[in-house]
Formats: structure tokens, sequence, C-alpha cells
């Protein structure tokens, strides 16, 4: 009896206890389905964040672009995923309006259609500010086109006789807007399954396909083609500066202040603030020359002012492209160089507020430059990202050379490019274009040689390369490792050195240098130097003893009397300050 009920307690006793394990287990068991749940679900985001694919885009004109036997060769020997086509609106828009998507040799229709068959995606680059000669003669006069400070018409150095139209004037600037939206409403004929195809509409302006205001021209009288040359002198941009310095300034006098020795005007008139003469759109290697950029801080103003009408047309390109349903992008050259302060722009980051993608040109004597432009470029995003708080994400990408190219090696340019492609891909860049592969009577022919297959063998490591990363995963960085870049650009130093030497100018990137610790997390800050000037010195040293030779967002904030002292002048960009103000507070 005991027995049994000693039996029937440890019974009871012992359902209990399993009845507590199983409601433990159950909780525990609860908390594992959970914690499992959430973690395929940030592994969901993972992979849903890594099903971007690297692709590999060729530029091709019509003409190639439109034979099967080419983009086949593309894709297979030259891993193409997509094809990059140049529409050009002198080849389809005539002087009269009437148009024409498939003339020879640049057949619109049939190259779209014949690249969405080869399974290839397509990119469009439109190129709508050079003319025929037309148009040049009976449409168009001086206040649409880009003016030198000279008075002349900025020409294009790839097409001699044509100048290019500023995006100012309202005929000019209307007409080319109106032609992106012709465009693209004439996409969305084609079949769903080929507007599928369309991954990005990119605006060019310039000879070279680089949206951006030109700074090369070419001059008749003797035949050479003139570098760093600013535009923007045309009377519609003239009088619209006078506006933009009203505006700013409120009144003469605080322009005069601002603007400090031999500022005297009376009025914001064009025929007092003469600015063809103050050599803007030049440079003075001596800067002890009288004429060294008269008015330094109106050329600011000067620079600020085609910022925000390139700004401005980018945006209003953007509402076309978008409303239609299509990815916009636009394209730079490389994003720091030893010209970029005559290429019509100092600070790219308002640019990109309204673009889906941003490609950086940067060729093989840009080297130096790539780890900083792919780290600049991403960082342009990654501004954006945060300042509109946007879902979607901004990509980027760069563009390479062509065989050929320069003279240079075979070896040479596959080691460059090599470099560069894994130096973009490692820091998170969606693809490569490669440019003048499928151009119209292009460089070296190489059109024609993809087709007999005379540079297969010479070129193998190269398809090895681009075998490797077609298809690869797009890397996604994290905020938390994201260089938020400080570079600033425009600094010359009062104690220049030799600018007759031909490094003199030349500006590259270095690996970048810890200006404080956040939470355990390194606050990196990538400041240009100029090369020659350091290449017999310790970069880290020279920093660290405020040598002046290179300058970062961290540096002026923390000695701007120094830099006063030492540099003419010095300009954040916009991404600077996110760096110094944003990053920073986002991180503490």
């Amino acid at each position: 009896m005991k027995l049994e009920k000693w039996f029937c307690y440890d019974e009871s006793l012992i359902c209990n206890e399993i009845f507590k394990i199983i409601m433990l287990n159950s909780r525990i068991a609860f908390l594992i389905i959970v914690l499992t749940a959430l973690n395929l679900f940030t592994q969901a985001q993972t992979i849903n964040n890594s099903s971007e694919k690297f692709e590999i885009v060729y530029l091709a004109d019509g003409r190639y672009a439109s034979n099967s036997i080419w983009l086949k060769k593309m894709r297979d020997d030259w891993k193409a995923t997509g094809v990059n086509l140049r529409v050009f609106r002198f080849a389809v828009e005539k002087y009269d309006g009437s148009l024409n998507w498939n003339n020879h040799p640049y057949e619109l229709d049939e190259a779209i259609t014949k690249i969405a068959e080869a399974g290839l995606n397509i990119y469009l680059r439109v190129h709508f500010a050079t003319l025929d000669i037309q148009s040049v003669n009976k449409v168009y006069d001086d206040n649409d086109f880009q003016i030198r400070s000279n008075g002349k018409r900025f020409l294009n150095q790839y097409e001699v006789n044509n100048p290019l139209l500023n995006i100012t004037s309202s005929r000019s600037r209307g007409d080319m807007l109106s032609f992106m939206d012709k465009v693209v409403k004439h996409l969305k004929t084609f079949p769903k399954s080929v507007q599928k195809r369309i991954k990005l509409i990119v605006p060019t302006i310039s000879p070279d396909d680089e949206t951006e205001l030109p700074f090369n021209t070419y001059d008749q009288s003797t035949g050479s083609i003139i570098n760093n040359v600013l535009t923007g002198f045309s009377n519609p941009e003239i009088a619209a500066f006078m506006k933009f310095l009203k505006k700013k300034y409120g009144s003469i006098k605080s322009l005069n202040e601002r603007w400090g020795s031999g500022a005297k005007f009376t009025k914001f008139d064009s025929n007092q603030i003469q600015i063809r003469k103050y050599n803007w759109d030049g440079i003075k290697a001596d800067s002890k020359s009288p004429d060294y950029y008269i008015f330094e801080n109106g050329r600011k103003d000067f620079l600020d002012f085609r910022n925000n009408e390139l700004k401005r047309f980018i945006d209003d390109c953007s509402a076309i492209v978008k409303k239609a349903g299509f990815n916009f992008g636009v394209q730079f050259g490389s994003i720091y160089d030893g010209l970029i302060e005559f290429r019509g722009f100092y600070d790219p980051t308002p640019l990109l507020e309204k673009v889906d993608q941003v490609i950086t040109d940067d060729i093989l004597e840009y080297y130096p430059n790539f780890a900083f432009s792919a780290d600049y470029a991403r960082s342009l995003c990654k501004y954006w990202e945060w300042k509109k708080k946007i879902k979607k994400r901004k990509i980027f990408a760069t563009e390479s050379n062509w065989p050929g190219y320069a003279d240079h090696s075979p070896e040479d340019l596959i080691k460059y490019w090599s470099l560069q492609l894994r130096t973009f891909y490692e820091k998170g860049a969606s693809c490569l274009f490669v440019s003048h592969w499928g151009t119209s009577e292009g460089p070296n022919n190489i059109s024609e040689k993809v087709l007999t297959d005379s540079f297969v063998n010479e070129y193998k490591a190269w398809q090895d390369t681009l075998n490797k990363y077609r298809n690869a995963p797009v890397k996604i960085i994290k905020n938390s490792e994201a260089f938020h870049l400080a570079c600033e650009q425009g600094l010359i130093s009062k104690n220049d050195v030799d600018s007759n030497k031909p490094g003199e100018h030349a500006f590259v990137h270095n690996e970048g240098f810890i200006v404080g610790v956040v939470s355990g997390k390194n606050i990196l800050e990538f400041p240009l130097y100029r090369f020659s000037k350091l290449k017999d010195q310790n970069k880290k040293n020279a920093y660290y003893n405020n040598s002046g030779d290179f300058i970062t967002s961290y540096m002026i904030e923390k000695s701007p009397e120094y830099h006063k002292k030492n540099y003419k002048s010095y300009h954040l960009t916009g991404t600077s300050k996110f760096s110094s103000e944003s990053i920073r507070a986002k991180l503490e």
C-alpha cells in the first residue's frame, strides 16, 4: 500500500516534472524556431541583396549591335552580359523634325531587337548635343551653342566642324529634353520582353560620352586641341549667371566684399562683371601672374552656377526617363584626375540625387586613382541613400579602354584593366563598361577585329579575367564599412611646384588615414596629394607633420588657419561634409 502510494505519488511527480520539461522545451523550441526564422530572414535578405550579378557591358553603335554574329562573339568570346548602345540625336532627328529610328549605320530599332534576341541586356547612351551640319546652320545660333571665353564656339574635338549645344539656352535645352522624351516614348513601343532588358538610360552631352560640360576644344586657326577650356560664356549663360549672383548675394556690396580686391561693381550687370576677362576657363602656372584667376571667389561662383545648371538638366532628364519606367544614370570622366578642376564642376555630389547609377570613366593612366574613384563613387551613392532614406540602392560602375589604346601593349592593357576591374568589384561596383569595341569605325577597327577573331590570342588573359567576374555576385558594402571620403578639389598650394613637369599636377589616391575611432570603428579619410611632391617621402609622416601636400576635411576642421595660410582656396564637397558631419554623428 505504501509502495503503491509512493509509486502513485512518484508517478504524479514524474508526470508533473515531465510536463514542466515539455513546457520549458516548448518555449526553448519556440525561441529556437523564432531565432532560426530571423536568421533565415537575415540570410534571405543577404541572399536577396547578393542576387545582383556583375555585368560586362560593351559600348556599340547600331551598325554592330544589329549584327547577330558580332553579338554572339561579344557574348561568348568576350563575356558580354549587355550592350551599351549609342543613340545619336543627329542620326535620328533631322533639322526639319522628322525621325528615322533605323538610319544607317545607326539602326536603333534593329539593334535593340537583336540585342534582346541574343539574351543580352540593353543599356542606352543618348547622345544629343552634337548636331548635323544642317541643324547647325539652319536651326541654332551662338546663343544655343557652348561658347568659350574668347567668344568662339566650342568645337567638338572628335567632329571638328560641329559645335555643341549648351544646356541653359531655352531653345537648345528644350530641344534636348524633347528628344529624350521622344526616345523613351519610342522605347515603350517595344514588346514588354524587350523593355525588361533595358537596364539604364544615360544622357551624354560632351564629345566623348561623358555627362559633364566639356573641357577640350579644337582650334581651327592652329589645327590643335586646346585643353582646360571651360565653356559657359554664351549670352543666355552669362545672363543666367548674373541672376545667380544677385540671388546669392542680394546686394552688390556683399558680392564686392566676397570677391575681394578689385571688386568695385555697382550693379549685377554683365557690362560690369565681365567674366570673359577673368581667366576662369584657363590656367596660369605662375601664381604671381597678375591675371591668375582674377576674382577667385567669383570663379568658384561660376563653377557653382555651372554645377547648378548641370544638376537642373540631369534632374529633368531623370524625370523624363523615370516617368517612362526606366532606370536613369550618368557618366563622368574619372572622378579625380589632373584636369578635374576644369571639367565644369568640382562637386559631383548634387548631380546624383535623382540618379540610379553612376559610371566613372577611368582610363589606364588613372590607375593610381582606381581605389579612390571606386571609394568615392560608392560614397556618393551612400550619401544619397542616407540623405533621402531611400530603399532602392544606388549603384556605381566603371568604364575602361579598348585594345590598342594609346599604343599600349596587350600585356600592359590587360594588367591595368584587370586591376581596375578587381578594384571596383571589391569595392561594390555593379558592372564594367568596356569602351569603343563597337563604335562605328571605332578606334583601331576593334569591331572588325571582333568579327575576324584577329586579337583573340593576344587578349586571352583578358577573356579569363572577364570570365572570372561575369555574373559574380555584386558585393554589398555595409554602411559601417563604407568609406565616406574627405576629398577636396581645386586645391592649389601657394608654394606651387613646377607645373611644366608632367607629374606635378597628377593627383593620386593613397590608402587613407584613420582620423578618429567611434564605437570601435575607424573613421577613414582619403585625401589626395601631389604625386611628385611626395614621391621620395613617407606618406604618413608627411601627413602627421602637416606638410600641406594633401588635405582632408578633418584637417580643415581642426586647423583652418593653417590651410588659409598655405592654400589659395579649398572647397568641401557635399560628400566630404557628409563625412565630417553625418557619419561621425551617426556612429556616436
